[in-house]
């Protein structure tokens, strides 16, 4: 393993701890993410160049990790900086050391999933079977279709 490679994993590695979530891999990789200085994909976090080693910048990529696999992500109310969160209620902030005692994960749990089928199934769902209902949201789809399409043909003619 590349020696930069090596250092930008152990970096990784001791933030993960931090928040007590598996590290993904990091690799160096100057094609694969464009003109970004860093980028995450599938699984793997992928640094532009040795000077990319920096802890916000792979905290960053971490946040786009953490909501890939599952995990919730919030954000500091006194400094702003992203929080993860790993199945603890009690949370200190990465940057400024500010302490939280979170009530519920963003998203909800199997209770908010269960509300939200039922809310689907027993109240949402009988209307697109009324006629006149399944029309209006057609023509209302469409013509959020239709004025999105405008708008990115207009971007395009720029």
């Amino acid at each position: 393993m590349d020696p930069f490679e090596a250092y930008a994993q152990q970096v990784t590695e001791k933030i993960c701890r931090h928040f007590g979530i598996p590290a993904p891999k990091v690799k160096i990789d100057p094609s694969f993410c464009g003109n970004a200085i860093a980028c995450y994909y599938n699984g793997t976090i992928y640094l532009s160049s040795p000077e990319a080693i920096r802890e916000e910048v792979i905290l960053h990529e971490l946040l786009h990790y953490a909501l890939d696999m599952g995990y919730a992500a919030y954000e500091c109310e006194t400094c702003g900086s992203p929080m993860i969160l790993n199945g603890s209620s009690h949370v200190k902030c990465y940057v400024c050391g500010e302490e939280y005692e979170v009530k519920a994960y963003p998203g909800g749990g199997m209770e908010d999933f269960l509300l939200g089928l039922a809310v689907g199934t027993f109240i949402l769902a009988p209307f697109i079977y009324v006629p006149v209902f399944r029309s209006w949201a057609v023509e209302k789809i469409s013509k959020g279709l239709r004025v999105a399409k405008e708008r990115v043909e207009e971007a395009l003619r720029k």
